[in-house]
């Protein structure tokens, strides 16, 4: 429910998941251990994900179990899922009504920004997404209702391997687009959805 001032926000749990289990084919070695103005960028993100939700203790998603930086690592219940894969074992996961879904590879992501985002949070929305200044949807950087998310996830990637864009997927969540004009004030909005695909991309930004 919005009125005219604006998101009626509820107060909800959150947990923070951190992607770190992609094959970095691209980025040429481990992203998340990689090193980028000073902090590794798993690092990186735990600590943005953790002074957005001072409250959680955020975990990492990859392909095993584990600790990693002494936060817990679960695997994929469903293995070479991709993004989407990731998402549906946070999901599983979670022991709280919403999650918050990272990828360790967006390293100019703010707390102030995650927070922004988190006002959001509706009764009538599954999901609530950032759009990227160039108009295109960014569902790794967005927090996911368990209630309404997990079975569109588990029934787009489980069964035959005939899968959904993850694009596709949040869009059967009910999802509440965050458009760039309703964060351009945060600080350096311009680059905070920035994706470093490999580490040329860094050294550019």
């Amino acid at each position: 429910m919005r009125d005219r001032l604006g998101p009626r926000v509820r107060v909800v749990n959150i947990t923070p998941y951190i992607l770190i289990g992609g094959d970095s084919t691209r980025f040429g070695r481990d992203k998340a251990t990689f090193e980028f103005d000073g902090e590794q960028l798993a690092a990186r993100a735990l600590r943005v994900c953790e002074e957005a939700f001072p409250d959680a203790k955020a975990r990492f998603v990859s392909k095993e179990k584990g600790k990693f930086f002494d936060r817990e690592m679960i695997p994929d219940v469903y293995p070479d899922r991709g993004a989407a894969g990731a998402i549906h074992a946070a999901l599983a996961d979670a022991s709280t009504p919403w999650i918050f879904v990272l990828a360790c590879d967006l390293p100019f992501v703010t707390s102030a920004f995650v927070a922004k985002l988190a006002a959001h949070i509706g009764d009538d929305n599954g999901c609530v997404i950032p759009i990227q200044k160039d108009g295109r949807w960014q569902p790794l950087c967005a927090l996911y209702s368990v209630d309404m998310c997990l079975q569109p996830f588990e029934q787009a990637i489980s069964g035959d391997g005939k899968h959904r864009s993850l694009r596709a997927i949040a869009g059967l969540c009910w999802p509440r687009t965050v458009e760039f004009a309703e964060y351009a004030d945060v600080p350096d909005a311009h680059r905070l959805l920035t994706n470093a695909n490999s580490t040329a991309d860094l050294e550019r930004i």
